[in-house]
C-alpha cells in the first residue's frame, strides 16, 4: 500500500505546543502554589503524544481498490472502498468517490506525497506527464 504522511510541521507545532504548555503549568503551579494545575499536565502530554503519532504514523494508506484514513491517534477514521481505482475521480486538487468527496485534508498531509496520491488516481494528469517524459 502506497502512504501519505501528515506535514512534517503540523506534528512539530503539536510537540513545541505541548512542551511549551506543559513549562507554563509547571511554572504556574510553582508561582501559585497551587500543584493542583500539575493534573493539566496530562493535557500537555496528550498534545505531546499526539504530535509525535503524527510525526511518525500515516495519514492515509491507499491502492487499487481501497483508501484509508486515519485520524491524529492513529485510529481508523474512514474506510473507502471500490473494485477499481478508475472510480476515485480527481476535481481540483481533490478526491471524489462516487460523487462524495473524500475526508482527507491536503492541507494537512506531506506536500509531495498528495502529489504522488493524485497522480496515482487521475488518469488524464499520469497519461500527460508520460507524454511529457517521451
Amino acid at each position: 500500500m502506497n502512504e501519505i504522511k501528515f506535514q512534517a510541521i503540523w506534528g512539530r507545532l503539536y510537540l513545541i505546543l505541548g512542551i511549551l504548555f506543559g513549562i507554563l503549568f509547571i511554572f504556574g503551579a510553582i508561582i501559585l502554589r497551587d500543584y493542583s494545575i500539575l493534573l493539566n499536565l496530562l493535557a500537555a502530554a496528550l498534545i505531546i503524544y499526539i504530535g509525535n503519532r503524527m510525526l511518525l504514523r500515516s495519514y492515509a494508506l491507499y491502492n487499487e481498490h481501497e483508501i484509508k484514513v486515519y485520524g491524529h491517534v492513529g485510529a481508523l477514521r474512514k474506510h473507502y472502498q471500490f473494485t477499481d481505482k478508475k472510480e476515485v475521480q480527481i476535481k481540483n486538487n481533490s478526491a471524489y468517490l462516487k460523487g462524495e468527496k473524500l475526508k482527507i485534508s491536503a492541507w494537512m498531509v506531506d506536500k509531495q506525497d498528495w502529489k504522488r496520491f493524485i497522480d496515482y488516481y487521475d488518469k488524464d494528469n499520469a497519461f500527460m506527464h508520460e507524454l511529457q517524459d517521451e
